[in-house]
């Protein structure tokens, strides 16, 4: 994978997880009809079976894999590979399963649910602005003439 001094995110870390959450999910869009398992996924890129095994939960949050039926270490694309975009990588890589909510009786709790409320609000909005721009780029059909227009 080329290393470049560009980051799409600001953090160095999220950015990294962009980065080998894409490049999995490349492998099974270029692979549609095999299952691939988590040796393959590990041996290929060059992580660790802890890293692929995470991201590859996090693709299935997002609806975007799921395991074989057969065994929990190989794992199958359930969408259209055309249709994937880095939207849906984002998606992925951000995604978590929803908490139990907790009952919150006292005032400092009621407080302290507002800001992360307003959190949550905020973070919606950015990440609606993140969607929309990434959903431009599929995975299938890498863009080179993006870069070329954007400097006329």
């Amino acid at each position: 994978m080329p290393v470049s001094d560009d980051f799409l995110f600001a953090d160095f870390l999220m950015d990294q997880k962009f980065r080998i959450t894409t490049e999995i999910l490349e492998l099974f869009v270029n692979n549609p009809s095999q299952d691939l398992s988590i040796a393959y996924l590990v041996e290929y890129t060059g992580h660790t079976t802890r890293e692929v095994t995470q991201i590859c939960r996090k693709l299935q949050i997002a609806g975007l894999v799921q395991p074989a039926k057969t065994s929990s270490k190989v794992w199958l694309l359930v969408c259209d590979p055309s249709s994937i975009t880095l939207e849906d990588v984002y998606r992925g890589m951000i995604a978590t399963e929803q908490p139990r909510q907790i009952h919150a009786n006292s005032d400092m709790e009621d407080r302290a649910r507002s800001v992360d409320l307003l959190i949550m609000q905020a973070t919606m909005e950015v990440n609606q602005s993140i969607f929309k721009h990434l959903r431009q780029f599929s995975l299938g059909r890498p863009r080179n003439n993006h870069f070329s227009s954007a400097r006329r």
